[in-house]
């Protein structure tokens, strides 16, 4: 997971970045000051080009606009239409960017601004924190099989339930927690920030044995690190697996929870536990060890999130993410 989300919020912020010129409409010109430039950039910087200072016009509007020499439409080569909106995203290393409305309205994806630049990005309504909704799934999930897929559909996969006899398989032993459930959690580190776009995000931890039918021809490989491997949507860019060779190795994949859905809360529930309990400690698992903060009771690499996202967001999440999940 170094180098989210159940179900992140889906509301539209207004505003946005007409195309051409990353214009952003404000309502009214006293805002805090812009601090140019401000970057964006996805996980390998391939795509990465900067907006410079703005100007007002007699309306009110305020005009960033991205520096000549770097086009974001030039620099950032991944499109997706889905619908009304397009989405942005780097062809190399599948950061999502940008999301384009139908009115040509322009947001950035969170995760591709520096710590030090987001919150004037906030401040002046650049920013978009969650992923346009994926179509329903073509099959209900049930006891024993959950569909994942993307917004394209391009990619469809499927997980399996581990056997009722799991435990006296060596590898699945290692993974699998109680009651046939996987982990799962959220991971606020700076790879998994860049590598999606996103604030944050959540994984679910799944023995690699359980996962099937993966067309890996429509999947892009990227090495965000010595170890690892992420594979994303080679059409619309979404993020799917995680594959550390150096922990977990063949036996385990860091599945996106965002590519599975359930209609009812109750069914993820039966799929999934979110926080480490001392009753399933056993001393042949890997699994509690993998999850970096899984036992210590926290998010993985949280202090990232503090630094991104802040103290009070960081709990905010936190809270919703106990509601939910206990």
């Amino acid at each position: 997971m170094s180098e989210l989300n159940k179900n992140p919020v889906r509301a539209r912020e207004p505003g946005g970045l007409p195309a051409e010129r990353i214009l952003n409409k404000m309502s009214s010109p006293t805002i805090p000051a812009w601090k140019p430039p401000l970057t964006i950039r996805c996980h390998c910087q391939k795509s990465t080009c900067n907006i410079s200072r703005p100007r007002w016009d007699p309306e009110g509007t305020n005009l960033p606009e991205a520096n000549p020499r770097n086009s974001v439409f030039d620099v950032i080569e991944g499109v997706f239409k889905s619908g009304e909106e397009t989405i942005r995203f780097c062809t190399t290393c599948g950061t999502r960017m940008l999301l384009i409305t139908s009115g040509e309205k322009v947001k950035v994806f969170i995760g591709c601004f520096d710590n030090h630049d987001v919150q004037s990005a906030r401040n002046h309504n650049l920013v978009i924190e969650s992923f346009p909704e994926k179509p329903a799934l073509l099959r209900e999930p049930s006891n024993d099989v959950i569909t994942g897929r993307c917004l394209c559909r391009s990619v469809i996969f499927t997980i399996h339930k581990p056997p009722e006899d799991w435990h006296k398989d060596a590898v699945l032993r290692q993974w699998v927690k109680s009651e046939r459930k996987f982990a799962t959690t959220l991971c606020f580190c700076e790879s998994c920030r860049r590598t999606t776009g996103a604030p944050y995000w959540q994984w679910a931890f799944i023995p690699r044995s359980l996962v099937t039918d993966i067309p890996f021809e429509r999947l892009q490989k990227y090495k965000s690190s010595d170890t690892v491997t992420r594979y994303f949507c080679k059409k619309c860019g979404e993020t799917y697996f995680y594959e550390n060779a150096g922990n977990g190795g063949d036996e385990l994949w860091d599945v996106a929870y965002d590519t599975l859905a359930f209609e009812a809360d109750t069914i993820a529930k039966q799929w999934f536990q979110s926080a480490f309990r001392d009753e399933d400690w056993d001393d042949n698992q890997k699994v509690d060890e993998y999850i970096e903060g899984w036992i210590e009771g926290r998010f993985s690499f949280d202090s990232e999130g503090v630094s991104f996202l802040g103290h009070e967001k960081v709990r905010s999440v936190k809270q919703k993410w106990d509601d939910y999940w206990t």
